[in-house]
C-alpha cells in the first residue's frame, strides 16, 4: 500500500479471537465503562448489542444488589433502537488503533518465532533478543490499559522503560555467547536504536523527564487555582487527563514502530526466504498507524501545525 492509500479494512470491524490455540491474551482490549453505581469493563471490539445488554443489566440493579426484572424487561425493548447507545459513541478510533497496534506486535513476534523455528540453531544473542521482545508484549498491554484510563504520567514512565528494552534487544541480536551479551548495557541502547527510528533520542529524552520527575514537567501534572474570595492559592496534582493522554498515544505509535522495525531487521536478516504472515501483519499495522496520526492531527493538533 502507498502512504496515500487508506487501510483496506476498518478497525471497527475487527473481532479478536478469544479461543483456540491461536488466541492471544486480550486483556488490553478491555475498556472501562459505567452504569449507574457500577463500574465494569468490556472488550472494545464487542458489539452494540452486547454492550447494551450489559448496560441494561447493571442499570437494573440497585445499591442493595436487588435486581429489578421489570425494569430490565422494559429496557430490552430498546435493544435494537437505532438511536440507542453505541460502541462508536463511547470508544474513540485512536483507542481501537492502540488495541490493534498491541495485537499486531503479538502477531509479528509470533510470525518471527515460527519462522526461526524452521531454521538451523541460531545464535544465543538472537534468541535472547526475541525473549526480551516477547516480554515487552506484556508491557504493551499495560500501556493500552493505562491509556484507556487516562493515566498519562504512568504511560510515559512505562514507555521509557520499554524503549530501553527494545534498544537492548536490538543491540544484542548478533551476540554469539553470554559474555558478549553481558558486555552490552541496556542504558546505552538508545543510540543504536536510532538506526531503526531516528526519533529515538528525542523521545527518550522527553520520556526520561517523567522517570526522573524533572522540574520541566512539573507543570504537566501540577495545576493551581485561586481560592474563592481571593483567600490564597491552591495547588493540586492532576493524576489523570484524557487530553494529555492523546500525546501518549502518538508516542506509543513511535514505540510500536521501533518494535516492528527491530523485528523487521531480524526478519530480513534471517527469515526473508521463509513463507510467513509477518510482512502483511507489519504492513497493516503501519497503515493504521499512519491513518491514526493523520486523523488525530486533523482532530486534535491542527492549531499546532505551522502556517503555510
Amino acid at each position: 500500500m502507498s502512504d496515500k492509500s487508506e487501510p483496506w479494512f476498518s478497525l471497527r470491524n475487527v473481532r479478536y479471537s478469544r479461543k483456540g490455540e491461536h488466541a492471544i491474551d486480550n486483556v488490553h482490549l478491555l475498556f472501562p465503562m459505567m452504569s449507574g453505581e457500577f463500574e465494569y469493563a468490556l472488550p472494545s471490539d464487542c458489539s452494540d448489542q452486547v454492550m447494551r445488554l450489559v448496560h441494561f443489566l447493571f442499570s437494573s440493579i440497585n445499591e442493595d444488589d436487588e435486581f429489578d426484572n421489570e425494569n430490565f424487561q422494559k429496557l430490552l425493548g430498546q435493544l435494537t433502537d437505532p438511536e440507542g447507545l453505541t460502541m462508536k459513541s463511547l470508544i474513540k478510533d485512536e483507542f481501537l488503533a492502540v488495541d490493534f497496534m498491541v495485537y499486531s506486535a503479538f502477531k509479528a513476534h509470533k510470525a518471527i518465532d515460527e519462522s526461526l523455528g524452521k531454521l538451523p540453531p541460531v545464535n544465543l544473542g538472537l534468541r535472547t533478543s526475541l525473549l526480551i521482545l516477547q516480554r515487552v508484549l506484556g508491557s504493551f498491554q499495560s500501556v493500552a490499559i493505562l491509556i484507556k484510563n487516562s493515566m498519562y504520567f504512568d504511560v510515559n514512565c512505562l514507555l521509557r522503560s520499554i524503549m530501553e528494552q527494545i534498544g537492548h534487544a536490538h543491540q544484542i541480536r548478533e551476540a554469539k555467547n553470554l559474555e558478549e551479551i553481558k558486555s552490552f548495557k541496556s542504558t546505552g541502547s538508545i543510540t543504536p536504536l536510532k538506526e531503526v527510528i531516528p526519533e529515538a533520542g528525542r523521545l527518550y529524552g522527553v520520556l526520561s523527564d517523567y522517570i526522573h520527575n524533572n522540574n520541566i514537567i512539573w507543570g504537566v501534572y501540577i495545576e493551581g487555582e485561586e481560592v474563592p474570595d481571593g483567600d490564597g492559592h491552591r495547588t493540586y496534582v492532576v493524576t489523570r487527563s484524557g487530553k494529555r493522554t492523546k500525546d501518549c498515544i502518538v508516542t506509543f505509535s513511535y514505540i510500536i514502530h521501533a518494535y516492528l522495525a527491530v523485528l523487521s531487521k531480524i526478519y530480513s536478516e534471517h527469515c526473508a526466504g521463509i513463507e510467513s504472515s509477518f510482512v502483511q501483519v507489519v504492513s497493516d499495522c503501519c497503515d493504521h498507524i499512519r491513518k491514526m496520526k493523520k486523523d488525530m492531527a486533523d482532530k486534535y493538533y491542527r492549531e499546532a501545525e505551522p502556517a503555510s
